[in-house]
């Protein structure tokens, strides 16, 4: 009997150091990732305003390098720089998460916001009726938003393309 659960004892044993081994084979199984060239391909990219290479590089780097902010900072710029505000924002929300005393992120992430808050008061504008008493005030709101940001004011909603800003 003792001898049995002997055998029994290097069974488990034996299967659980296989399962150790393939677990470790799963894990390292695949390309290695070089970091260090990706964030040198993605600045690069960044540097030359070819937003999409820089965007999938930036991408790749905040799932390897996941409590680093600087490429969710990134990533923020490159989505306001492509007219995609609500992107741009979580991201730089993901960037002040993982390093809350980056003032730039919090400065572009107010920025986009206050973009958006304009767009949405002119939109209030062009969508309610002439009478509605909120027409007043959202025009001034929105002349002062576009003022503050040193922006023209546009009487429709952003359209697609490259944006000056953060």
């Amino acid at each position: 009997m003792a001898r049995s659960g002997m055998n029994g004892a290097r069974g488990i044993g034996a299967g659980l150091l296989a399962c150790i081994l393939l677990a470790g084979c799963a894990t390292t199984a695949g390309p290695q990732v070089d970091l260090e060239q990706v964030q040198r391909d993605a600045a690069r990219a960044y540097q030359q305003q070819r937003y999409e290479l820089a965007e999938r590089d930036y991408r790749l780097l905040t799932e390897h390098l996941p409590t680093e902010a600087e490429p969710w900072f990134r990533l923020g710029n490159i989505y306001a720089r492509t007219n995609r505000p609500r992107e741009a924002a979580r991201a730089y929300h993901e960037a002040v998460v993982r390093e809350p005393a980056l003032s730039r992120a919090w400065y572009n992430l107010a920025v986009v916001r206050l973009r958006q808050a304009g767009h949405a008061l002119v939109e209030l504008t062009r969508h309610s009726l002439p009478e509605d008493p909120l027409n007043v005030r959202a025009e001034q709101l929105a002349d002062g938003v576009f003022r503050l940001l040193g922006e023209r004011r546009a009487d429709t909603a952003p359209q697609p393309g490259p944006e000056s800003g953060p």
